[in-house]
């Protein structure tokens, strides 16, 4: 499924680009390419460096882009091999149904999606599977101190290459406290606190580098998150069950692909009861899998943004315990193999079996017609329109601002960039989550923009309205390729002031 793509289609992997081509050069985890090169404390630095490897094998942002992805499909190749073996020897499966869940996994679409371009879920799963694992041994009666000890550094990688490992670090923690072991839960917290301190001190720090209009973007989640939350309190209590909903819907729609209607409404109850009661069947074989995914999925709810890949790292963790949920009532019904047959035991592995079938028919039918690749292409369109309108025009060390595709110009061209609009998803009052007009003004002049691409005009349409009003020539179209507009900023200091920039 590996296919090569343009670096910065999605955001997320060109500010990894980025920050893998800062490190590679020797100046620290900075978003090299915005003006003033501000501290990224936003990503922790494990996945920048496997990027930064990336730059050292390709060469170029081209090549970055392309090793950064097949490190990535390397990464869930060995993901899947770690989850079957973690299937029969941690959670005792049987063999075959060890391989039917790393099976299961290996044919999602949704498992690979993410790996074409340089995001950091393909790591994280790898890490977090491995974590598991340790953690399934701290769990045990015969644990060594040797065995919290690999788990706690496994849960530190594990929070370096993504914030929200953190879920799986209160899993392990809980899981031991609950199997009566408070001094190891006590070990196991107190050294992953300890050891990510210095992270901890070094992003708090790194705050103060970055302008107050760009921290939605730019900055780390625990100030974004409790400014959001902040801004209006009861909102975001009313959304959470809202939220809620929508995440598990999205944990369903990860093991049914692409259900016709008909299907999904048949379907979605007693999946979710197998996938409920899946969970229970984990918990009972290692109780830290079973609470990593109840957390994972209560973290996703209490985010006020939801993003079908950040749902992606649970995938595995679900087929895990639809197949301990087979284990299960495979050993009922023998049990029962010399008496009366257990019709429920035979109910369920009938469903799961048709489920199994189902799904892995549905897809590869989905990996066969190209859908990994199919949501990149669009965007690969749009990037290549933006490049063309700028191509020409926009000066060496110009400041170019636009909505996401901003991280991919300063890795194919000679310019600055900055994200051009806010990210307020729990903003109030109706207001668009890329902020009003005035904040969009004082985004721009803060970070100095001259020039905005456009690929999406409803996030700056309003801005530019009152600002050619306010303002007449300080909107200036310089180009329009493809649906993209590149538009010059003609504003000089009064104009500002008028629209309240400064």
């Amino acid at each position: 499924i590996w296919t090569p793509l343009p670096p910065g289609l999605w955001h997320d992997d060109g500010v990894y680009l980025l920050l893998g081509r800062s490190l590679e050069q020797g100046h620290g985890l900075h978003y090299v390419g915005v003006p003033g090169a501000p501290a990224a404390p936003k990503f922790p630095p494990v996945y920048p460096l496997v990027v930064a490897i990336a730059w050292l094998v390709g060469g170029d942002a081209l090549g970055a882009a392309w090793a950064a992805a097949l490190l990535n499909v390397l990464f869930l190749g060995g993901a899947v091999g770690l989850i079957g073996a973690y299937a029969t020897r941690s959670l005792r499966l049987p063999l075959g149904l060890a391989v039917a869940v790393g099976a299961m996994t290996a044919v999602s679409v949704d498992f690979w999606r993410p790996a074409l371009v340089a995001l950091s879920e393909p790591l994280y799963v790898l890490v977090m599977i491995a974590a598991l694992w340790a953690a399934a041994r701290a769990e045990g009666d015969d644990a060594k101190p040797r065995d919290l000890v690999l788990l706690a550094a496994l849960l530190v990688l594990l929070v370096h290459v993504r914030t929200a490992g953190v879920a799986v670090v209160a899993a392990a923690v809980l899981a031991l406290a609950v199997r009566r072991r408070a001094r190891a839960a006590a070990a196991v917290g107190g050294g992953v606190a300890i050891l990510l301190v210095p992270w901890v001190i070094w992003s708090g720090a790194a705050d103060d580098t970055i302008p107050g209009p760009l921290m939605d973007i730019l900055g780390p989640y625990g100030p974004w998150l409790a400014a959001q939350i902040g801004t209006s309190p009861d909102a975001y209590l009313r959304a959470l069950p809202g939220n809620t909903l929508a995440v598990a819907l999205s944990a369903f729609d990860l093991v049914v692909p692409s259900a016709h209607p008909l299907l999904w409404t048949i379907a979605v109850l007693p999946v979710m009861a197998a996938l409920v009661v899946g969970t229970v069947s984990l918990g009972k074989r290692s109780l830290t899998a079973a609470f990593a995914l109840i957390g994972a999925l209560a973290l996703a709810s209490a985010w006020p943004f939801l993003e079908r890949r950040l749902v992606m790292p649970v995938l595995p963790l679900l087929v895990l315990g639809l197949g301990c949920l087979a284990a299960d009532l495979l050993a009922r019904e023998r049990v029962r193999a010399d008496g009366p047959r257990s019709w429920s035991a035979l109910l369920g592995l009938t469903f799961l079996t048709s489920w199994a079938l189902i799904f892995a028919t549905a897809s590869l039918i989905r990996l066969g017609l190209g859908w990994v690749p199919a949501g990149y292409e669009e965007r690969a369109k749009l990037l290549a329109a933006s490049l063309e309108t700028m191509r020409g025009t926009v000066p060496p060390n110009a400041v170019v601002g636009s909505p996401e595709l901003w991280p991919a110009f300063p890795l194919m061209m000679p310019v600055q960039a900055v994200p051009s609009a806010r990210f307020q998803p729990m903003e109030p009052g109706g207001r668009p989550l890329w902020g009003s007009p005035g904040e969009q003004f004082r985004l721009w002049a803060a970070a100095q923009v001259e020039f905005l691409v456009i690929e999406d005009l409803a996030v700056h349409e309003d801005a530019l309205n009152v600002l050619h009003a306010a303002c007449p020539g300080a909107v200036q179209l310089v180009d329009s390729i493809g649906g993209v507009m590149l538009v010059h900023l003609g504003w000089d200091s009064k104009c500002r002031q008028a629209v309240g920039a400064e």
